[in-house]
């Protein structure tokens, strides 16, 4: 099954999918498996919403798994989070009671305040019309090798500021490893 990344009106998701029980007499075990290439950095909150969310076609029961390790323990609250640690090549394991149409939908999301990221950028000093001290960074786009997009910040204001010598002399300390924080 394909789970690639996709705009949902949830966080950054790195896995979406719904899972519903066997029978309403026994638990069952569902899994899934996913891949992710590469493995975000600072990642992730796995979030389970029984149901709909609001209190209608809720199973009765469920617990998670990834990759082995039990994530939810056994619940049935309409909502629980759990931070994880994801690997390029992931198992998803439920273990759900519930009628026919009940379900638990599992929400994999990147969650940035978990670990900072730093990008290393390629810098340039100097400008003909914002002087000396004006800086800008560059870097190639995250997975979009040879697709000609590139993340930019200039620093226009800052260069006619008090401080833009400081700061223009702060990224020019980079020199020696040509790429800035």
């Amino acid at each position: 099954m394909d789970h690639r990344q996709q705009n949902t009106g949830y966080p950054p998701s790195v896995y979406m999918q719904p899972f519903f029980p066997c029978s309403s007499d026994a638990p069952c075990t569902r899994t899934d498996n996913f891949r992710l290439d590469p493995v975000p950095n600072g990642c992730c909150i796995l979030t389970v919403t029984n149901g709909d969310g609001r209190g209608t076609d809720e199973v009765r029961s469920y617990e998670m798994f990834l990759n082995g390790k039990r994530v939810v323990p056994a619940d049935h609250s309409r909502n629980a989070q759990a931070p994880v640690k994801v690997l390029r090549s992931n198992t998803v394991k439920v273990i759900l009671t519930g009628e026919p149409y009940s379900k638990v939908f599992v929400l994999i999301a990147y969650d940035p305040q978990q670990a900072p990221v730093t990008l290393w950028m390629d810098w340039r000093r100097g400008d003909p019309y914002y002087g000396a001290d004006f800086i800008e960074l560059r870097r190639p786009c995250e997975g979009t090798v040879g697709q000609g997009c590139e993340c930019t910040a200039e620093f226009k204001v800052i260069s006619s500021k008090e401080n833009s010598k400081e700061f223009a002399d702060y990224v020019a300390s980079f020199a020696n490893t040509v790429k800035c924080p």
